[in-house]
């Protein structure tokens, strides 16, 4: 598993998120998952997970294998 920080251009991220073909989903524990392509859900995940720091761990989970990639080449990036 590999550990990312949003990078401080989160609006870039979000913008990546938008291209994705299928939803993105950020896996945050116990059953809890954010459709990222969701706008009101990526209000919470900014305020919630990367900005108060809240979540020690999360997951993203893609359904496509493009969006997996385009999603890893941003990060590596």
């Amino acid at each position: 598993m590999h550990q990312f920080m949003l990078p401080a251009g989160y609006r870039e991220f979000f913008l990546m998120i938008d291209r994705c073909e299928k939803e993105v989903e950020l896996y945050i524990g116990e059953g809890f998952h954010l459709n990222l392509k969701s706008k009101l859900c990526q209000f919470v995940a900014l305020t919630s997970v990367f900005y108060e720091k809240k979540i020690e761990e999360c997951e993203l989970i893609t359904h496509c294998e493009e969006d997996t990639m385009r999603l890893l080449r941003f990060f590596i990036s």
